[in-house]
C-alpha cells in the first residue's frame, strides 16, 4: 500500500487493473479482518505495558502529550509531522489524572486511545532499522521527541518484546491493507465524479487512497456499518477537500464551493428544459436571494493559472507553454533591476541575520527562486507568523533607507517613461 500512495506517476490504468484483482469482501470477511486488526492493536498495547521500561515510557509520553500547553509548528522539522501529532492529541480526548496500565486498556476499549497512536508508539520503539520506513505517526513522534524531549527517547527493550511487537505490527498492517485493497475500486468511482474540475485525476485518486487508508484505521464493524459505507464518507471528504483546495487560484470554503456547483447544476437543468436562466430564475429554484445568486455566480469568473496542466494525461505541458514570448525583459529593464537588487544586497548586511535571510529568500536575492512564507518557515524551522514579523520588520528598515528609496524612485521613473 505504501507504493500506491507515494507514486503519483503510476499509470491510472495500471492502478485500476490492480484494483480489479481484489473482489469486494463479504460481510464475514470484513468482520474477520477487522477483528484481526483490533486484536493486533490490543496485542501491541499489552506488549508495551507488559515490559516495565516500555510501560513507563508509554505512560510518560502520553502524559507529556496532554500536559503540553500546546504543540507548535516550530517544534517539528516538517509541517506534516506537526499536523499528524496534533490530530493524534485531539483524538486522545480527556484522560484521568491517574494514568496506569489498567486505565490505558479501558481508554482503548472506549475508543479514547487512538489505535494509530498505539501502532505509532510500537513502531517508534522498534525504530526505523527494525521496521523499515516509519509510519507518519511514528515519524512525527520521533521528530518531536528528538527536537523537544530527549528524555522520552525509546528505552532499550528486550528481544522478546521486540519480536512480539514486530509480529503484532505486521499483523495489523496486513489486516488494514486487506480492507483497503479490496475497496480500491470505490476510490476510482468517487474520484471520477470530480474529474475535469481543475485537478489531475491521478491526484484525486491518490487523495482518495489516503482517505481509504484512514477509514481502514478507524473502522469498527461492531458499529453496524459495512466498511464500504463507512469508507465512502472518508474518501469523499478527502477527494472533495483536495479538489476545492487545488482546483483554483483562490480557495473558497467547502460550503461556498458546493453552493457554486449547485447553482451551475441548476442552471444546466433549466437550460435542458428550455427555461430562462436569469439570476431571478435561479434564485427562485434555489431558495437564495437574487443578490446572493449573483455573488456566487461571479466566483467562477476568475483567471486561470499558467501552471494549469493543459491535458489531464500530460502533467508536463502547462497553459503557460502555449503562450508566445519569452521570460526575458529588455536590456534596460534588466539593468535597472540588477542595480536595485545590488543596492538591496548591500543594505542586507545592516539587518539582523534572520531578517536578511527572510528578505533574501522571499525575493530570490540569494540566487534561488522566491520562496513563500511556509517554505521559509520550514527551511528556518520557525513558524509562519514569525517569518511574517521578520519580513515586516526588515521591510520597515529598508523603506527608511535613503539610498534604496532613491534607487527605487529612479527605477520607477525609467519604467514609466520619465513621467512623474
Amino acid at each position: 500500500m505504501q507504493s500506491l500512495v507515494e507514486s503519483p506517476e503510476d499509470n491510472l490504468e495500471v492502478l485500476y487493473a490492480l484494483a480489479r484483482r481484489y473482489p469486494l469482501l463479504t460481510q464475514e470477511d470484513e468482520h474477520r479482518w477487522d477483528d484481526r486488526k483490533w486484536t493486533a492493536v490490543e496485542e501491541l498495547l499489552g506488549t508495551l505495558c507488559g515490559d516495565d521500561d516500555s510501560r513507563t515510557w508509554l505512560l510518560a509520553l502520553i502524559r507529556v502529550l496532554l500536559d503540553e500547553p500546546g504543540i507548535q509548528v516550530d517544534q517539528f522539522s516538517s509541517r506534516e509531522h506537526f499536523f499528524v501529532t496534533q490530530r493524534e492529541i485531539k483524538e486522545l480526548g480527556k484522560l484521568p489524572r491517574r494514568l496506569d496500565q489498567r486505565t490505558l486498556f479501558k481508554l482503548f476499549n472506549e475508543d479514547c486511545l487512538p489505535a494509530t497512536l498505539v501502532v505509532g508508539c510500537a513502531e517508534y520503539v522498534l525504530g526505523a532499522e527494525e521496521h523499515g520506513t516509519l509510519s507518519p505517526v511514528a515519524a512525527a513522534l520521533a521528530d518531536w521527541i528528538e527536537r523537544n524531549h530527549a528524555a522520552l527517547k525509546a528505552p532499550a527493550t528486550e528481544e522478546r518484546t521486540l519480536k512480539a511487537l514486530r509480529h503484532a505490527v505486521a499483523s495489523y498492517l496486513f489486516a488494514r491493507d486487506k480492507l483497503t485493497l479490496h475497496n480500491l475500486r470505490l476510490v476510482f468511482t468517487i474520484a471520477g465524479r470530480y474529474k475535469g474540475k481543475g485537478v489531475a485525476h491521478n491526484d484525486l485518486v491518490q487523495e482518495g487512497i489516503i482517505g481509504l487508508l484512514r477509514a481502514a484505521e478507524k473502522y469498527r464493524y461492531k458499529t453496524g456499518n459495512r466498511f464500504s459505507t463507512y469508507a465512502f464518507n472518508w474518501i469523499s471528504q478527502a477527494v472533495r477537500r483536495h479538489s476545492v483546495e487545488q482546483g483554483g487560484i483562490i480557495r473558497y470554503p467547502t460550503h461556498v464551493q458546493e453552493q457554486v456547483s449547485r447553482l451551475y447544476r441548476l442552471r444546466s437543468d433549466l437550460w435542458a428544459k428550455g427555461e430562462q436562466t436569469r439570476p431571478s430564475d435561479l434564485a427562485r429554484v434555489s431558495g437564495l436571494s437574487e443578490t446572493k445568486v449573483r455573488d456566487i455566480l461571479s466566483l467562477r469568473n476568475l483567471p486561470s493559472s499558467l501552471d494549469t496542466p493543459l491535458y489531464d494525461d500530460d502533467g508536463n505541458t502547462t497553459l503557460g507553454d502555449t503562450l508566445s514570448g519569452g521570460p526575458f525583459d529588455d536590456q534596460e529593464e534588466s539593468a535597472w533591476r540588477v542595480s536595485l537588487n545590488k543596492q538591496l544586497k548591500c543594505q542586507l548586511d545592516k539587518l539582523e541575520p534572520a531578517e536578511a535571510e527572510v528578505v533574501a529568500g522571499r525575493w530570490g536575492l540569494d540566487g534561488g527562486p522566491p520562496l513563500t512564507r511556509a517554505q521559509l518557515a520550514d527551511r528556518m524551522r520557525i513558524s509562519r507568523e514569525w517569518v511574517r514579523q521578520l519580513e515586516q520588520s526588515a521591510l520597515t528598515k529598508l523603506q527608511s533607507d535613503p539610498s534604496i528609496v532613491e534607487t527605487y524612485n529612479h527605477y520607477k521613473l525609467e519604467r514609466n517613461g520619465n513621467e512623474p
